[in-house]
């Protein structure tokens, strides 16, 4: 549809005698844009808005950059020149040779991920940040939001 309009555009100004850019804006602007968008445009069927609120993970999982490494011997995951060490899980004796994800989030936190699990999370500069692995603060969910919490898997 894009390259009908890029197309049929120049013709247009050219059958309408239209050489002059601020008269041409103009005519695009009063004219042209009101005709197409009464052609395009289709009432909606049903009341509302077809938004919806985010219910899921939280964005900062999906706008960080992620990257697949392998954990090596001494325990630690190598990325960027910085060496993450994971600390003693206790759902797994050790993490060696395991592959894994790095999360580099926008505010410059790192997290180590198996699975989904979050075993590990540093600050920029490698320092492991926090016992806790869960979500740091400023990437949970806001507490309103979310699936319900009664559900039994």
């Amino acid at each position: 549809m894009f390259w009908t309009l890029q197309d049929r555009l120049p013709k247009e100004l050219a059958l309408a005698g239209l050489m002059d850019m601020a008269v041409a804006n103009r005519w695009l602007r009063d004219s042209c844009l009101p005709a197409f968008n009464q052609h395009v445009q289709v009432p909606r069927e049903e009341p509302g808005t077809a938004c919806v609120p985010w219910i899921g993970t939280g964005l900062a999982e999906f706008l960080c950059d992620q990257e697949e490494r392998i954990v090596a011997t001494d325990n630690r995951v190598h990325d960027q020149g910085l060496r993450l060490q994971i600390p003693q899980d206790p759902h797994r004796f050790h993490n060696v040779k395991v592959t894994g994800l790095v999360h580099e989030y926008p505010q410059g936190t790192l997290a180590v991920c198996h699975g989904p699990r979050c075993v590990a999370r540093s600050q920029a500069d490698g320092q492991l940040r926090e016992s806790d692995t869960g979500p740091s603060q400023s990437e949970r969910p806001d507490p309103g939001i979310g699936p319900p919490t009664d559900r039994r898997w």
